[in-house]
């Protein structure tokens, strides 16, 4: 697959640039970018900031679908397992083999990557060892601080909630990508 060359790069190098961009309205495309792919069955698998490129335009474009699956018993691109995607990124019950790419998997990523969207970094930067990710992750000892570039008022308050409600811990009681959507529309930005 070719795709235009995206000059911006990825979202966390283009937040870098422009640290005054306006996150909320990434984020709030982001969201919309995955639940598209969820409305159309569409898991990605692998969504991670570097997969999240920013056209020329500034507007969001999700990238890297080697390793994702139409939902259901449709046509598979490719096979899925543990050992796809990265881990910092990855939900407990994918990185315990227990399932493959799943929605609620890409709604944890995607908690992940608003994360970095406004840290600017990847996950657990700190921690050199991905085992060491791992581990904490399966353990449920380790999720991200919120960040310090997000706001402590009540539009902050509100995206920090929907980042949580991306990694509660039973996959079936994460929120949706279509709840997502309805909840950062309700966020002025």
């Amino acid at each position: 697959m070719i795709s235009p060359w995206m000059k911006n790069g990825c979202i966390t190098d283009f937040v870098n640039k422009h640290p005054d961009v306006n996150r909320l309205a990434l984020c709030a495309q982001l969201i919309s970018a995955v639940a598209y792919l969820h409305k159309n069955s569409v898991i990605h698998g692998d969504i991670k900031s570097s997969n999240v490129l920013i056209c020329d335009k500034g507007e969001v474009k999700i990238m890297d679908f080697g390793v994702s699956i139409m939902d259901q018993n449709q046509i598979k691109f490719t096979v899925t397992s543990a050992s796809h995607g990265t881990q910092r990124w990855q939900a407990p019950e994918i990185l315990l083999g227990k399932t493959g790419s799943t929605k609620q998997g890409d709604m944890y990523a995607l908690g992940m990557t608003l994360t970095e969207i406004y840290t600017g970094e990847y996950p657990y930067g700190s921690i050199d060892w991905n085992v060491q990710v791992m581990i904490k992750i399966i353990s449920g000892q380790l999720r991200p601080p919120r960040p310090v570039r997000l706001p402590l008022d009540q539009r902050g308050n509100k995206l920090w909630n929907l980042i949580e409600q991306c990694w509660v811990g039973q996959p079936d009681d994460r929120l949706t990508s279509y709840q997502a959507l309805n909840q950062i529309m309700c966020i002025r930005f």
